[in-house]
């Protein structure tokens, strides 16, 4: 794993989790409709991280073989 893509990986890690403490940690202490927005972005930043994580497993024309 060459070094660009570790970094891919562990930024995405670091947005995915956060994305999780968003929803599990801070939206409960909300209610109504700003709780719903809390939780939408933190399912948003979950998200992100994943497609961020996913931007380090691509293939490019210098790795195949």
């Amino acid at each position: 794993m060459t070094r660009g893509r570790l970094k891919f990986w562990i930024g995405g890690t670091l947005v995915a989790l956060s994305g999780v403490a968003v929803v599990k940690g801070l939206a409960p202490f909300f209610s109504g409709y700003v709780q719903i927005a809390v939780m939408l972005a933190g399912y948003t930043l979950a998200i992100l991280g994943l497609f961020i994580i996913t931007l380090g497993t691509r293939r490019t024309g210098a790795d195949e073989s």
